[in-house]
C-alpha cells in the first residue's frame, strides 16, 4: 500500500508560522513531535481549530504544502532525477542509476528560477527540502 508523504514536524511548524491553515484529513503533529491520527473516520483539523493545543499543528501532506505554496505564494517546486550527467523527469524508471534529485523553485508568474539545489536523497526528501527552503527564505 502506498502511504502519504507528510511534511515533517519542523516543516509543519514553519507552515503554521507562515499562515497555513488548511484542513488536513485526520493527522496532526503534537508538541512532542509525534504524528497523531484522529480516531474518527473522517475528522479534519487545521491550525486554527479551537480544540487543539496551541503547540500542536496540522500535518499536511507534501502535496498539500506544494499546492499551498503555488496558490498562496506563486512558488512552484519542480523535482528532477539526477542520472549521471543528465537530468530526467521522475516518471522514468532508473532507480538503480539514480545519483540524487534536484529541486528547483520557480516564481510561478515569471517562471524564473528562484533557487536550485541538488539533494542526494529520496524524492520525498527533495520535496521536503524544497518546501523548507521556500518557507525559510522566500516567504
Amino acid at each position: 500500500m502506498i502511504k502519504e508523504a507528510y511534511c515533517s514536524y519542523e516543516v509543519a511548524k514553519l507552515l503554521k508560522e507562515k499562515g497555513f491553515n488548511e484542513y488536513c484529513l485526520k493527522n496532526y503533529w503534537s508538541s512532542d513531535k509525534e504524528l497523531h491520527d484522529w480516531k474518527w473516520e473522517l475528522s479534519y483539523n487545521r491550525n486554527s481549530d479551537e480544540n487543539r493545543n496551541t503547540k500542536d499543528c496540522a500535518a499536511p501532506t507534501q502535496q498539500m504544502a506544494m499546492k499551498w505554496l503555488r496558490e498562496k505564494h506563486n512558488l512552484y517546486i519542480g523535482i528532477n532525477i539526477e542520472v549521471g550527467d543528465i537530468q530526467m523527469l521522475p516518471s522514468y524508471d532508473f532507480e538503480e542509476t539514480v545519483l540524487g534529485y534536484t529541486f528547483v523553485i520557480y516564481d510561478k508568474e515569471t517562471l524564473i528560477w528562484v533557487f536550485k539545489d541538488k539533494t542526494p536523497r529520496s524524492y520525498e526528501d527533495a520535496v521536503e527540502a524544497a518546501i523548507k527552503y521556500a518557507l525559510k527564505n522566500l516567504i
